[in-house]
């Protein structure tokens, strides 16, 4: 599929909004600490799931602007497709497990130089409207939309008009970025070293299916698996 690059216009208003659903949420759960609509929604689980419920509305939101500003026919042509094969799936399921012993490594590693953790993971047991909230926030939503604001806006469109070296730089730094009101320092170190994964599988088959079902997996696995079964 041919790559027409994005005019500078639409890639600057275009790597500005993958910022947007973290600047909504942060917006939205400040401004409604306490107010009624939280507090009976928090009764069904613990509030942390409010929070992921907006996070998940903001990316759907952001995702409609930016295909509004760039069309679908320029996302699809720097890689927002979906496909799979053997080879796609075997690979998925190599980085699925990659990330989780990455996880452990720097765990160990931020320990080692006395640095904080990843945080923002001891939220309460969930229950059905729990689970429910995170495998379609957490789970689906982040996983698609993260992949597409930052491996296909970040890496696919972005290095058309920069080295792609340059633009692996500048996806890790602006995922780690969104990440750290929620994660921390610890969090941010984690997922710029994790992100290498994703990203390496989107510059491998040139599209986000690999991505999006790695991404699927991990936090299927750290947001359902671990709060539901392992904790």
């Amino acid at each position: 599929m041919e790559r027409e690059p994005l005019t500078r216009t639409q890639l600057t208003t275009a790597l500005a909004l993958t910022a947007l659903p973290v600047l909504l949420t942060t917006m939205i759960m400040r401004s409604s600490t306490g107010a009624d609509w939280t507090a009976r929604l928090s009764a069904h689980g613990d509030p942390a799931y409010v929070a992921f419920a907006v996070y998940a509305l903001a990316n759907w939101v952001t995702f409609a602007l930016l295909l509004a500003v760039v069309g679908t026919g320029a996302l699809r042509a720097h890689g927002m497709r979906l496909a799979l094969d053997r080879r796609r799936l075997g690979l998925m399921l190599a980085a699925f497990v990659a990330g989780l012993a990455v996880y452990g490594v720097v765990t160990q590693a931020l320990r080692a130089a006395g640095l904080p953790a990843m945080k923002g993971m001891d939220y309460a047991r969930p229950g059905p409207i729990g689970a429910g909230v995170l495998l379609t926030s957490a789970v689906l939503t982040a996983a698609w939309c993260e992949e597409v604001f930052f491996r296909v806006v970040w890496v696919g469109a972005l290095r058309q008009h920069v080295p792609s070296g340059v633009a692996v730089v500048a996806s890790l730094a602006a995922f780690a970025a969104i990440h750290w009101p929620y994660f921390g320092l610890g969090g941010m170190v984690f997922i710029t070293v994790w992100a290498l994964l994703p990203i390496a599988l989107f510059l491998t088959y040139g599209d986000v299916s690999a991505s999006v079902g790695m991404h699927v997996l991990n936090n299927a696995f750290a947001y359902v698996v671990v709060p539901i079964w392992l904790r």
